[in-house]
């Protein structure tokens, strides 16, 4: 990062603003309603506790999604490991917490709540390789 812009290696710089709020926002909303959506015929209280723990988890693992993939991509050198190791390191450990947070949330459905959003998270990641890969060989580093 470099002092006075939130700019990390390879990302689009942003000053003035966090990088992925927006994703961030919108990750929330979407996968708290899920998760409403998935645990509702538990409880009405049950299915609310799901969806907030859903929604402020999707809030900052999206963010760390988008910082993640940015930090891994830059550490791998020019092999097939750059490519795959920013989504499995990213997915696993932001899957891995997103289960863990859901247990001990007392979440009942916790795969059908976490299932879907770590397949999306999957695609978003690999997105965002893809993206960074091309502006890399746009470059021509």
């Amino acid at each position: 990062m470099e002092a006075g812009s939130l700019r990390v290696k390879g990302m689009v710089e942003s000053k003035g603003r966090l990088p992925g709020l927006i994703p961030a926002v919108g990750a929330a909303i979407l996968w708290g309603t899920w998760a409403l959506y998935a645990n509702y015929e538990h409880s009405l209280s049950t299915g609310t506790v799901a969806a907030l723990t859903q929604a402020i988890a999707a809030f900052f693992l999206t963010f760390y999604i988008s910082l993640s993939v940015a930090f891994l991509f830059d550490r791998c050198g020019k092999s097939v490991w750059k490519v795959i190791c920013p989504v499995v390191g990213t997915v696993g450990v932001q899957g891995t917490l997103l289960v863990l947070i859901h247990y001990y949330a007392k979440t009942p459905e916790i795969l059908k709540t976490t299932a879907l959003p770590i397949a999306l998270a999957t695609l978003y990641c690999s997105y965002l390789t893809y993206l960074l890969f091309r502006r890399q060989a746009a470059e021509g580093i």
